[in-house]
């Protein structure tokens, strides 16, 4: 009947196998296997590693900076007699590596070179700089790095991404996104040797000096001869904020700041410690003294003539003395502004520990100071 054979079958399935081949298919003491070695991995100590990445930047900073001075002697002596000659095939001490360059992108072979202390500056002997410096995988040639410096002064625009990616498509590579990261770091270490080459020179001109160093901001401008006449004002200057370049605080961002005490070397930029001296300061415009019944009133005439007048002294415009229609416009003008600002952009103190920056010009174009505006709006 039915019930005959379901109990059958259950019987089957419940029971092991008749036969010692049986015990291969069944449970038949596995459990006391499984049970050990579920202990095992329950009871087994772990290691924690308690190391994090907050420092893993500063690490690779101070990697070069160890290297920077040998990589300056290399590159010099790449520039000035050119690569070494290769050596013949079947030399031992010749390695492989992953090379791009404007050429191709392709495996080359170098040649240890005698008294060198790293791959990077027997790599700079050759005319090559790795990405990495310690072990590098991939590298990139100087005049590759260069081409890159020009076309981006040219046209600053221009991104390291779309260049890079540039050259795959033109050697027929395929596209891989972390050729960008590694020409970055290379090309942040071939600036710090220009500039390291650039400090030579200054040194060796005695153009360290803050005042020289101010003459050569715009020869035209601030170079001043014996024979020249002073000119009134001296020179002209433009500034003005520009809240493009923002950085977020980072109360306001998950994970740990990242150590990095890299900074410009460049004498135009302003760093905060040398502007927060005068986060205090408030411009007061001087107080014109009532000249006396007896004292003649000065006319532009006398100004021209040759009065010594300081820059602070000269009576500004100021908007009640314009028309009346043009003061409507001007009121005008100032109400919409501030108006048209959306809340986001009143808010903006608040989030961006860096909201921009604020540039100094004269009126040949050449970029006199810079500063980060810190917690501001756009002046």
């Amino acid at each position: 009947s039915d019930n005959e054979d379901y109990n059958a079958a259950r019987l089957a399935f419940t029971q092991p196998a008749p036969g010692e081949e049986g015990l291969d298919f069944s449970h038949a003491g596995a459990e006391g296997i499984f049970h050990s070695v579920v202990r095992d991995i329950l009871h087994r100590r772990h290691h924690h590693d308690r190391r994090t990445r907050h420092d893993r930047m500063q690490r690779h900073v101070n990697s070069w900076q160890r290297q920077l001075s040998a990589l300056k002697r290399a590159f010099l002596h790449w520039k000035a007699r050119g690569p070494p000659e290769a050596a013949a095939e079947g030399v031992e001490g010749r390695w492989a590596l992953m090379v791009c360059s404007l050429r191709g992108i392709r495996t080359e072979l170098f040649q240890h070179i005698p008294d060198s202390q790293s791959l990077n500056e027997t790599l700079a002997y050759h005319g090559v700089l790795g990405a990495t410096p310690n072990n590098p995988r991939m590298a990139f040639t100087f005049h590759c790095l260069e081409t890159y410096r020009q076309l981006h002064r040219a046209c600053p625009r221009l991104s390291i991404e779309g260049f890079c990616r540039a050259i795959q498509n033109l050697h027929k590579q395929p596209q891989k996104f972390y050729l960008a990261r590694q020409f970055s770091w290379a090309y942040d270490v071939y600036l710090d040797v220009l500039h390291a080459i650039d400090a030579d020179v200054d040194a060796a001109l005695n153009r360290r000096d803050p005042e020289a160093q101010s003459k050569l901001l715009c020869a035209p401008c601030m170079y001043r001869l014996e024979e020249d006449v002073p000119l009134r004002p001296s020179m002209l200057v433009a500034c003005d904020g520009n809240n493009s370049l923002k950085l977020v605080d980072p109360s306001f961002r998950m994970g740990e700041v990242r150590l990095d005490d890299r900074k410009l070397p460049s004498f135009r930029y302003l760093e905060p410690q040398e502007v927060d001296i005068f986060k205090d300061d408030e411009v007061q415009p001087p107080v014109a003294a009532a000249p006396s019944s007896g004292e003649a009133i000065p006319t532009h005439g006398d100004l021209d003539a040759g009065a010594r007048t300081s820059v602070d002294d000269i009576p500004w415009l100021n908007a009640n003395e314009l028309e009346e229609e043009t003061q409507v416009q001007l009121r005008a003008c100032a109400e919409r502004w501030r108006a048209a600002a959306p809340d986001a952009k009143k808010k903006m103190v608040e989030l961006f520990a860096v909201s921009g920056v604020f540039v100094t010009v004269c009126q040949h174009g050449h970029a006199l100071l810079i500063c980060d505006m810190i917690r501001s709006g756009e002046l």
